[in-house]
């Protein structure tokens, strides 16, 4: 899609021999060097130069015998829209896993797998080889109402997600490549040899959806999913229609969905979930971790603060877990894993130390493990006839 801005204005009174237009992006800060090389004859002008996202400040000025007016005209753009995104698919009832499986979920014994948010099984109920070293920062949901509910939530994003129509056609591999937001589609299998980059162009709520009919194989030690320009893993969805391998040292991104299975081999760092609707979940010293984008906060003096906003205090990151407005001196913020600081009213909790990994926003929590609620009884029972 071709971005533009054009501008109309009123002619001034004669004599003129044409009109100078010069852009910034803010009121004031516009070039002293004109867009146009020689005065616009006519009282109009598009710009195609601009950039989504972008706010492109304008200033017109009369010319006559390359004379300009003394004074101008001015106007100020909204942003220019970003090219058009798939809709996001929504399984809310899933957002809390990072992995979540059919018939079970395996860690290989003595792997020191980390993953960042809940794993679950349903309708199977097997987890194993979660023992020490391996770890997880949610909770554990075998076979329970929350692993059932999540699944359907899945289920009915992947039949949403498969029906989106026109979508680009993906050959074979696709490693090597950059792909701009859209819908990708396959009959068949899919392979990524190589970088995969997934550009944004700077539009943080780009969307991308892959519809794969058959498998998913990443390369062994020679494959990557690389998000530029604001791309968000939450935002990418793999839909697959048969089973997803990820070989030893693949770099993936986005939320993986297999019809059946997914098979991840040693190594393998994922910035998203593993979702298998019906089959199994192998890991094997994997991290299965998904970065959310968060807010970062520079701290000011009785200044309010949102819940998720992070400040970093030169030795930890903290975050805002009490929305409110700070004290009227900088605090003495505590230090070591989940400490937390009251600063007049705001609570800020310690996220990570200097050197870590941050997860600026974890996962929202696990659902409440309730049963559906029973159907409610019928009414207005009569004989109808009696013969």
């Amino acid at each position: 899609m071709a971005h533009q801005i054009t501008i109309q204005w009123v002619a001034s009174p004669p004599p003129v021999s044409g009109y100078n237009v010069r852009r910034g992006t803010a009121v004031g800060n516009e070039s002293p060097v004109p867009l146009n090389l020689v005065p616009i004859v006519g009282t109009s002008y598009t710009d195609n130069t601009v950039y989504p996202g972008q706010i492109y400040s304008y200033e017109v000025t009369a010319v006559l015998n390359g004379v300009e007016s003394a004074e101008s005209l001015g106007v100020l753009s909204v942003p220019v829209p970003f090219d058009p995104s798939p809709t996001l698919l929504n399984f809310d009832g899933a957002a809390s896993f990072a992995v979540l499986a059919g018939s079970t979920v395996t860690n290989v014994p003595g792997s020191p797998t980390v993953v960042s948010g809940d794993v679950g099984v349903s309708p199977g109920s097997s987890i194993t080889g979660f023992g020490s070293p391996a770890s997880i920062a949610g909770v554990f949901h075998p076979g329970d109402f929350v692993s059932a509910a999540a699944q359907a939530s899945v289920l009915a994003a992947f039949a949403v997600g498969m029906a989106v129509p026109d979508g680009y056609a993906m050959l074979g591999d696709i490693g090597g490549m950059v792909l701009l937001p859209g819908v990708y589609t396959s009959g068949s299998s899919v392979g990524i040899t190589g970088p995969l980059v997934l550009d944004a162009k700077g539009d943080p709520n780009a969307v991308w959806i892959f519809q794969i009919g058959s498998t998913l194989t990443t390369a062994a030690s020679n494959s990557a999913v690389v998000l530029m320009g604001g791309a968000q893993a939450d935002n990418v969805f793999w839909l697959v229609g048969s089973s997803a391998t990820l070989n030893v040292g693949t770099s993936f991104a986005g939320n993986l969905l297999a019809q059946v299975s997914i098979t991840v081999g040693a190594g393998v760092n994922i910035n998203g979930r593993l979702i298998a609707m019906t089959g199994a979940v192998t890991l094997n010293d994997d991290a299965v971790v998904l970065f959310v984008t968060g807010s970062l906060a520079i701290w000011g003096a009785v200044q309010p603060f949102d819940v998720g906003q992070i400040i970093f205090d030169g030795a930890n990151y903290q975050e805002v877990t009490v929305a409110g407005f700070s004290g009227a001196s900088h605090p003495v913020w505590a230090t070591g894993p989940a400490a937390t600081t009251q600063d007049g009213s705001v609570v800020w909790t310690v996220i990570s130390a200097v050197g870590d990994v941050v997860i600026l926003n974890g996962l929202p929590p696990s659902g409440p493990n309730n049963p559906p609620a029973p159907p409610t009884a019928p009414t207005g029972l009569f004989i109808s006839s009696e013969a």
